[in-house]
C-alpha cells in the first residue's frame, strides 16, 4: 500500500522523460492521435487491474460476512468465493464508478497536472503494470487509485515539478492517511456495539 504509489509515480517519471525525448521531434498531432487509440489498450488494462485489486477486496469481505451464517451455501472450511458474491461485487463497483466515477476522472484528469494523450496512455500503463505484478507476483492488495493518482503525478512532473499541483495532491494523500485509521476505528466501534447487545 505504501510502495505502489511511489513505484507508480517514479515510474511514470521516468518513462515520461523517456518517451518526450524520443518523440520531440514528432508530429503533434500524429503523435496525439496515436496514443488516442492506443489508449483504448491501456484503459482496458487498467480496468481488469482495477478489477484484480479493488474488486477481490470487496469479494473477501463479502465471502467473511456471508461464510459465518452460510448464505450462498458457503459450507465451512470453504476458499472458493461463490459466484454470486462474484457478480454482486462486479454490480457494486461498476455502480460505483458510474456514480462517482466522473468527479474523480475529473479530479485526477485536471487538477492534479493536465493531461495529454501521452501522459494517460504512460499513467494507465504504468498502473496497470503495478495492478498487475502486485496481484500476480507479490500477492499483496493495493489501491488503483493510489497507484493511478501517483502515476499521473509522475508523468506531470516530468515536465517540470511546477507542472503538479502539490496542494491537491497532498490534500488527497491526506485523506488516503486519514481513511485507513478511521475505517479501523469505526470497524471496532460497531464491533463493541454488536458485542454489547448481542452477547
Amino acid at each position: 500500500m505504501v510502495l505502489s504509489p511511489v513505484v507508480g509515480f517514479g515510474l511514470a517519471l521516468i518513462i515520461m522523460v523517456i518517451l518526450n525525448k524520443i518523440i520531440k521531434k514528432a508530429n503533434l498531432k500524429e503523435t496525439d492521435k496515436f496514443f488516442r487509440s492506443a489508449q483504448i489498450f491501456t484503459s482496458a488494462s487498467l480496468a481488469l487491474g482495477h478489477g484484480l485489486q479493488d474488486a477481490q477486496k470487496s469479494m473477501g469481505l463479502m465471502f467473511m460476512a456471508a461464510a459465518p451464517v452460510g448464505f450462498f451455501g458457503i459450507k465451512p472450511g470453504q476458499t472458493e468465493i461463490p459466484l454470486q458474491i462474484i457478480l454482486m461485487a462486479s454490480l457494486a463497483i461498476s455502480a460505483g464508478t458510474m456514480a462517482g466515477g466522473q468527479r474523480i476522472i475529473h479530479t485526477l484528469g485536471s487538477k492534479i497536472t493536465v493531461l495529454s494523450p501521452q501522459k494517460g496512455f504512460v499513467a494507465e500503463a504504468v498502473s496497470s503494470a503495478v495492478l498487475f505484478i502486485s496481484a500476480y507476483f507479490v500477492h499483496a492488495p493495493i489501491s488503483t487509485t493510489h497507484t493511478v493518482t501517483s502515476a499521473i503525478a509522475g508523468t506531470g512532473a516530468s515536465d517540470d515539478i511546477r507542472a503538479v499541483k502539490w496542494s491537491t495532491l497532498k490534500n488527497i494523500v491526506m485523506a488516503w492517511i486519514i481513511t485507513v485509521p478511521s475505517a479501523g476505528l469505526i470497524g471496532f466501534m460497531f464491533e463493541e456495539i454488536f458485542r454489547m447487545l448481542f452477547m
